[in-house]
């Protein structure tokens, strides 16, 4: 019972945050996750795909839950490029192919969106996924 309370307090705390993310109503959302597409060798990776769509399917359940949005490839390649300036070892990741393909997103990525969905249709989103700190 602990757990499942605990889960609500995370649930609510996010949709707290969905709604203060829309009353802004941003043109960019920035998504940084440690779960995101792990490049070896690399600290961090861009997105460089136009658009993303997925599903939150984990352990055979949430498969019902699904985002879909578009990505700011002119915004992916400045963050990509201020990481490089500023000595990131950072990579663009063109996800399947790149291009007009959509970029496949995991559960991790589209939990976060999903709080978020209706936002997705007026703004565009950069996805950095970054490993766990070195040391």
């Amino acid at each position: 019972a602990r757990a499942l309370e605990g889960l609500r307090e995370v649930h609510e705390a996010c949709l707290e945050i969905g709604s203060a993310v829309r009353e802004r109503r941003p043109h960019l959302i920035l998504l940084c996750t440690p779960h995101g597409v792990n490049v070896e060798g690399c600290g961090a990776g861009v997105y460089m795909n136009s658009w993303a769509r997925g599903t939150a399917e984990w352990a055979g359940s949430f498969s019902s839950v699904s985002v879909e949005c578009e990505l700011d490839v002119a915004a992916s390649r400045s963050l990509l490029a201020s990481l490089q300036t500023k000595g990131c070892n950072a990579k663009g990741v063109e996800v399947a192919g790149g291009g007009d393909l959509p970029a496949s997103l995991c559960f991790s990525e589209v939990v976060p969106l999903c709080f978020l969905e209706d936002q997705l249709t007026t703004s565009r989103v950069v996805i950095l996924a970054h490993g766990p700190p070195d040391g």
